[in-house]
């Protein structure tokens, strides 16, 4: 994100009249960490205001869990909208999967399977960029629904903080020529297009490539 959205953002954040409140909780949870580790004493109480992938959220540097192989990090976080969730990446890269697990281990473990999945659709971008095109043009009618979107290797949080971002939020359905569009700026909007994709494929008795 670029800076001056960045910090746009979370003076935005700030203002909330719940953003205490959700802090608080947040910094509440440190005492009930079953993992703490002595080196997490070192790290700065200060929480840290973190916008990723259409999610802004306030995380906690004092509650990091990290995966057994040491390639993948959990951190604990609250959204601005009061959502406890792990936040996870993997060592050296800003793109961020949240995850509403409870456990650290089983968000890192569902973040891995989401990211596998995007690998393994790669191959895939000529056939979705097909789609783009024949939705743009009303070549084709589809449908997207949400469902298309939480069975996408995205996170269900990322979606919502999507949808919440561009005041579209709350429909069960959108025009697929619309989504088509939002592609142009947002890529990971693919992977919902081509779950709505096969979904089609499946209600017509057709199996996807």
């Amino acid at each position: 994100m670029p800076r001056p959205m960045f910090h746009i953002a979370r003076l935005h954040a700030e203002l909330r009249p719940s953003a205490r409140r959700h802090k608080t909780a947040l910094v509440n949870l440190r005492d009930a960490s079953a993992r703490r580790e002595t080196s997490l004493d070192l790290r700065p109480r200060r929480l840290v205001f973190d916008r990723s992938d259409w999610v802004s959220a306030w995380i906690d540097p004092r509650q990091i869990v990290l995966s057994w192989d040491g390639t993948t990090e959990a951190v604990r976080g609250v959204t601005t909208h009061g959502r406890l969730l792990w936040i996870v990446r993997q060592t050296g890269l800003s793109r961020a999967y949240h995850s509403r697990a409870a456990d650290p281990f089983d968000a890192m473990a569902e973040a891995r399977t989401a990211w596998q999945r995007r690998r393994d659709q790669r191959h895939l971008k000529p056939e979705v960029e097909r789609i783009v095109r024949d939705l743009r043009w009303f070549r084709r009618r589809l449908a997207i629904r949400t469902d298309d979107a939480y069975r996408s290797p995205l996170c269900d949080e990322g979606v919502d903080g999507f949808l919440m971002s561009l005041g579209i939020v709350g429909f069960r359905t959108y025009p697929g020529w619309l989504i088509a569009w939002l592609y142009a700026f947002e890529r990971q909007v693919g992977f919902v297009l081509y779950e709505a994709h096969r979904r089609q494929l499946a209600e017509s008795g057709e199996a996807a490539a």
